[in-house]
């Protein structure tokens, strides 16, 4: 049954007229089991538990609110759920056949980290990722050193458009912010008070803006490089209170996690003179250090709106990049171009054939 669509959110212990249908709703998707009460327009007790338990299998907050979002994943249609499904078993057969004995995957519409160990889960967290403009994109990759107490090297973009105004306007700018300039080699630092900063241009900067280790450095204390053409890493970040929101699509395609410090023990923790101690320390150096792993762990980016957790449970997330429909829009094109090929020794185009395996959302491979 479709919910429709009020100014009105239906929150614990009202009446609305669209209760009814949202009991239905939940009786079908088997998240209202006990027998509710006899006003059908009320949200009842066993009700808005159902609610919450809906709103947590399809990545909302459970707070037994009926607003926007959750009404958009309550009138998903079931035609719309099962092209989730299919779009996502077609991303599963892209991944590599080997995830690895020991990997991460980021699974971005769900805004979540997971290691896993042999096959089991050992650590999961929060993430943030990339925004609409600046998506995260999806890929493996194989993740070879901790840079611990990193520089942020500020992007030909952001000093055009933020840094390079803020400078100009005020010289202090540079002390405040931490920022340093360094020749394009890294290697030598530049005076700022050397430059001549009322004809500096983006074109015509001298050097590369970076700003040193610290507390209000946009990368934290560490970052996770898997050398990849995106030029997307997993980093920290001083921003803690972006994880306590539900939509976490807030950066510039890189991946910000909550708990920086674990992820670098688990990963390190086979490895002679790290605990959490010296990991401690070493978040909190003035200079930045590179540590390699002694075996590259694989990384996964990907992109699942629907799969079944590990308790048999459908889960189902936004499509945060509007990916899925042009993922089954190609897979429709590319099924008739090899529906209608012809094939020798036998007659007619009209052949049954399997779908097109897509190596990426909305390429055919």
């Amino acid at each position: 049954p479709f919910i429709p669509s009020n100014a009105e959110r239906i929150r614990l212990w009202s009446r609305d007229p669209r209760v009814p249908a949202l009991k239905e709703r939940l009786r079908l998707s088997g998240n209202l089991r006990a027998a509710p009460g006899p006003d059908e327009n009320l949200l009842d007790r066993p009700t808005g538990e159902a609610l919450k338990e809906f709103q947590s299998l399809n990545g909302l907050s459970p707070d037994g609110v009926i607003g926007e979002k959750t009404l958009g994943a309550l009138n998903l249609s079931t035609k719309q759920r099962i092209m989730r499904i299919e779009l996502s078993m077609e991303r599963w057969r892209a991944l590599p056949r080997d995830l690895g004995e020991r990997h991460l995957r980021v699974n971005i519409p769900d805004y979540r980290l997971e290691v896993f160990e042999q096959g089991e889960l050992s650590l999961e967290m929060p993430v943030v990722v990339g925004r609409s403009e600046r998506p995260t994109p999806t890929f493996s990759a194989l993740l070879t050193f901790v840079e611990f107490s990193p520089y942020w090297y500020v992007p030909p973009t952001i000093l055009a458009e933020d840094e390079l105004p803020r400078i100009k306007e005020d010289r202090r700018y540079l002390e405040w912010r931490n920022f340093e300039i360094v020749s394009w080699d890294k290697g030598k630092p530049i005076a700022a008070e050397n430059i001549s900063w009322d004809s500096v241009t983006p074109a015509t900067f001298p050097g590369m803006l970076r700003q040193k280790p610290g507390p209000r450095n946009p990368l934290g204390r560490v970052k996770f490089i898997f050398p990849n053409h995106h030029a997307v890493y997993i980093h920290d970040t001083p921003k803690r209170k972006l994880f306590d929101r539900e939509d976490r699509s807030l950066s510039s395609g890189c991946i910000r996690i909550d708990r920086p410090e674990e992820l670098a023990t688990h990963l390190l923790m086979l490895q002679g003179g790290w605990d959490a101690n010296s990991i401690d320390k070493a978040m909190k150096e003035t200079t930045p250090l590179r540590v390699n792993l002694a075996a590259p762990v694989p990384v996964h980016l990907t992109y699942f709106t629907a799969w079944v957790d590990t308790q048999g449970r459908l889960q189902m997330r936004s499509d945060l990049y509007d990916l899925d429909s042009s993922m089954d829009a190609a897979l429709k094109k590319e099924t008739l171009r090899l529906k209608n090929l012809p094939l020798p020794g036998l007659a007619g185009p009209n052949l049954p054939v399997k779908s097109a395996r897509l190596d990426q959302p909305g390429r055919a491979r």
